[in-house]
């Protein structure tokens, strides 16, 4: 099913301005017109991961330690005067950063701990080797992927929902032990599940393919990862196809009785869940 969204306030010209330019990254077409972009929903499969992949690479936890410790050292090098308040700089971004692997790991910890401790002890410039030493263990540790996805996820949500989204889906902080896949779960599930049906109800639709309709219902009704609208809505058209055709199902889904998508004007019925955003961005 194509999908048109119109351009509304700045808050949604943004988000779409997001989701271009994350599709464009991942070689999805996006139509530009005036005033709305086109896009197919088949395209929302899949977005999750594309989504994360882009925002995990903006936030990547390791890479700002890495960037910001190795100036620390760069500059220690070129003014060993300043090696205290240097150890004291590159002693609090580690353990800024360990206080949150405590919760992921603690064995792993308590080993980055052990580093902070033998950090703090540097006090000559004949140890500045042993200090970058160190330094390099210690992003080791936040390098790897148990720690630096959930340390980036974290950072991303905290930035981005603080902002825009506060509590929702999985930007609620009650999802903050969840890993990275389980993430991507929770986004496909609350946010773009749903019109990946509706878009493939309304291809089947457009085919006038009652047989096609019935049977990909039946198949999602019997799943658990539904979203509670369509799910709604797929069990109403099961009751109104054992009786009416698929012209009735078009006269349903166009009734008073759904409502309808205020940024795309014409999706009906799966836009209760969004009424705090529709797309992350």
């Amino acid at each position: 099913m194509k999908i048109k969204v119109y351009l509304g306030d700045w808050f949604y010209n943004m988000g779409i301005i997001g989701f271009i330019r994350i599709m464009e990254k991942a070689d999805k077409k996006v139509k530009k017109d005036k005033g709305y972009i086109t896009f197919d929903s088949e395209d929302l499969v899949g977005f999750e991961n594309i989504y994360f992949d882009y925002f995990m690479k903006q936030y990547d936890v390791h890479d700002r330690m890495k960037n910001s410790l190795t100036k620390s050292l760069e500059y220690v090098k070129a003014h060993p005067d300043k090696l205290k308040d240097t150890v004291k700089r590159i002693k609090e971004e580690i353990k800024r950063n360990a206080d949150k692997v405590k919760k992921i790991d603690e064995s792993l910890y308590k080993t980055l701990a052990d580093k902070i401790k033998e950090i703090g002890s540097i006090k000559k410039e004949e140890e500045l080797e042993k200090l970058n030493e160190l330094v390099q263990e210690s992003l080791e540790i936040i390098k790897m992927p148990i720690i630096n996805e959930r340390l980036t996820a974290n950072l991303y949500k905290f930035i981005i929902g603080e902002n825009f989204f506060g509590q929702v889906s999985y930007f609620n902080v009650a999802k903050s032990s969840l890993g990275l896949e389980a993430l991507k779960e929770t986004m496909y599930k609350d946010y773009l599940s749903e019109i990946v049906d509706y878009g493939r109800l309304q291809d089947l639709l457009e085919k006038q393919d009652e047989d096609g309709i019935k049977e990909y219902i039946d198949q999602r009704l019997k799943e658990k990862e539904i979203g509670a609208n369509i799910k709604k809505i797929f069990k109403a058209i099961d009751k109104i196809l054992k009786k009416g055709d698929t012209q009735a199902v078009k006269e349903y889904l166009a009734s008073d009785e759904l409502a309808i998508c205020e940024m795309c004007g014409n999706y009906s019925g799966i836009v209760e869940d969004y009424t705090e955003s529709i797309l992350p961005h």
